[in-house]
């Protein structure tokens, strides 16, 4: 099944586990078989021998078993958390590793919430279900076989019953499975959409205060809601219709055995303490039976996680190279095109540049010329349709794009983006801490950032708050510009860097850019007048072209 083999591989690390886990709950269901047969016993020692001795032997061996069932459940409780949290950290970590190595166009139209919401949701029931079907499988096969047996044996008739109800559910099976498919999956991605909404004004609640906006987002959350309370009585409907089959076929069955049992025992053929023990089985049959049938909607409803989450495993990723590159000499594009639509409305259109070592380069354009899909492209978080870009003469697909942004290309966005934790960790992110107070002073002062820093109680270990709530965007931004000037990379890529800078610190960036050209290829994207002279080479888009 393909849920299992997806699934399989997460387990891998912990197959002994996984082993101990399905074998104890294996042996757990087996003694729980010799539970109602202890009991038929006592209850036949009861009506026959009606000694007080056997009351406690009995009484002793229950208690022995519920002991070891008690045990055995602790047991394999502990084994079910640690192998369903591991598997769970493993197959997420494996998703996000392939999403950040896919082309960002596949995230243009994805919001956030939502993918986190279906990822956690989806990867939790699929993890779920292969630790179900690993233990739960083999248990009820066991249990059908074994009291499939005991039932032939006792009465025929009975066995004719059960074979017949089998043969009902295998129907409704089939007629139910494509159904309870399709309301599970439009039920659950109707329900991620309502989460989503919620979520986004939660993210947005300065914005809606400060534009009076709560009516109209009331109004999108209230359609999101009717959409949702549609699809949920659609997928009420269908799983009560289902469960109600079911519920007048185990009464049939609950009917049956009382009647043939009955007059057995009337008859004299079997003793009450089997009678209830017949009972037990014959229930616990069913239950069995139900199991594999109750798959059916388990399956229906895991198989949604699959197919959302599979999709994001086929989404194609950009190739990483193995060539590293320890030095960049020139970048040379070569009629380079690109387009987000799929009607190929060219972005890019036939572009080629040659950039070389020791030039400050000024990427200028109307709005939507394609200046940050350019950089992007330059940095390899895009593939282009057509042309070539190249490292020293070795093409972009070839080098090993990920060592080479870590260590020799530095991107400064229009979208500051600070992690969690103090403002130096955000300064130095996971590179080491070498530099010294005097150099870092100066870089500090460059865009007059040590002020704001003096202001601050912690100073450099202040803590970026939540959603940045305690700093600016201005700051914000500032931050990302000494984090690449800090990590002094050799391709350094500036994204509309002065939005936020005052006349003075402009110039003494664009100074201090032109004193540390010699052995970089600096991009300023900008429309400043001020940095496009400070620059020596302009190289303009001129945007869509059909």
């Amino acid at each position: 099944m393909k849920i299992l083999k997806l699934c399989s591989g997460f387990f891998r690390k912990y197959k002994i586990g996984l082993f101990l886990y399905a074998s104890i709950n294996i042996v757990s269901g087996i003694i729980g078989i010799f539970i109602p047969y202890f009991s038929g016993l006592f209850v036949d020692a009861l009506t026959i021998n009606q000694e007080t001795d056997t009351i406690f032997q009995f009484a002793a061996y229950l208690s022995l078993l519920s002991v070891v069932m008690i045990l055995l459940g602790y047991i394999t409780n502990r084994l079910s958390i640690r192998l369903k949290t591991h598997a769970c950290y493993s197959f997420i970590k494996h998703v996000l590793d392939h999403l950040r190595n896919v082309d960002i166009r596949y995230f243009v139209d994805k919001k956030s919430s939502l993918l986190t919401q279906q990822l956690y949701s989806d990867i939790n029931a699929l993890v779920g279900f292969y630790m179900n079907i690993i233990s739960g499988v083999i248990l009820k096969s066991i249990t059908l076989i074994i009291l499939s047996i005991v039932v032939l044996s006792i009465d025929i008739r009975l066995g004719i019953i059960f074979f017949a109800i089998l043969i009902i559910y295998t129907l409704i099976y089939f007629i139910f499975k494509p159904i309870l498919f399709k309301e599970t999956m439009v039920f659950t991605d109707t329900r991620n959409q309502f989460y989503s909404k919620i979520n986004d004004q939660i993210s947005k609640f300065n914005f809606i205060r400060t534009h009076s906006l709560a009516n109209f987002y009331d109004k999108k959350l209230e359609e999101s809601y009717g959409s949702l309370y549609k699809r949920a009585r659609k997928y009420n409907d269908v799983s009560y219709v289902f469960s109600s089959m079911d519920t007048i076929i185990t009464t049939i069955a609950q009917v049956s055995i009382f009647i043939f049992g009955g007059i057995a025992v009337v008859n004299g053929y079997i003793t009450i303490g089997f009678f209830t023990m017949l009972i037990t089985y014959f229930s616990m049959l069913l239950n069995s039976l139900k199991y594999f049938f109750g798959l059916t909607r388990y399956m229906q409803e895991t198989l949604v996680s699959f197919t959302r989450v599979s999709d994001i495993l086929k989404v194609e990723i950009i190739t990483n190279g193995n060539k590293v590159i320890e030095k960049i000499e020139e970048i040379k594009i070569k009629n380079l095109c690109f387009s987000y639509t799929e009607d190929k409305t060219k972005i890019i259109n036939n572009a080629s540049h040659t950039l070389i070592r020791g030039k400050i380069y000024c990427l200028s354009g109307i709005n939507g010329a394609g200046k940050t899909t350019f950089i992007h492209l330059l940095a390899g978080l895009l593939q282009s349709d057509q042309g070539e870009i190249c490292y020293n003469n070795s093409p972009i697909r070839d080098v090993d794009m990920i060592t080479l942004r870590k260590h020799n290309i530095g991107f400064t966005d229009q979208d500051s983006i600070l992690i969690n934790g103090t403002l130096i960790e955000n300064l130095f992110l996971d590179s080491n801490n070498n530099i010294s107070d005097s150099n870092l002073d100066e870089l500090l002062a460059i865009i007059s950032f040590k002020k704001f820093i003096e202001t601050l109680p912690e100073g450099l270990n202040t803590i970026i708050g939540e959603n940045y709530s305690n700093i600016s965007g201005g700051e914000r931004q500032k931050i990302s510009i000494i984090r690449q000037l800090l990590k002094n990379p050799q391709l350094m890529i500036f994204d509309e860097p002065t939005s936020s800078l005052d006349h003075v610190s402009k110039i003494d960036l664009i100074n201090h850019l032109n004193r540390i050209k010699r052995d970089k290829i600096i991009i300023l994207v900008t429309h400043d007048e001020e940095i496009i002279k400070g620059c020596d080479i302009e190289i303009e888009l001129k945007g869509e072209v059909s």
